[in-house]
């Protein structure tokens, strides 16, 4: 699991896709997620699946060509 700051793009994937904790810019909001993940197992497992998932669905080297090869098919008429 990971530990992102809220209102970044990090931050909203990791919401998005329930991978992580976002918390506050601050050390004591920093310190509480570390300590929720340390105590909570259940919780880091269910990130940690969740992560696995993501990874394996759509932050692959197959789905990330797709999508540079339909943005490549989008512009190139532009381009003549």
């Amino acid at each position: 699991p990971i530990i992102c700051t809220k209102g970044t793009y990090s931050g909203e994937l990791t919401e998005q896709e329930q991978v992580g904790l976002t918390v506050e810019y601050n050390k004591e909001a920093l310190k509480e997620a570390l300590c929720m993940l340390r105590d909570d197992r259940e919780l880091r497992e269910k990130l940690g699946r969740n992560a696995l998932r993501a990874a394996i669905e759509k932050y692959n080297w197959r789905t990330q060509e797709e999508k540079l090869l339909h943005l490549y098919e989008c512009i190139k008429p532009s381009l003549h």
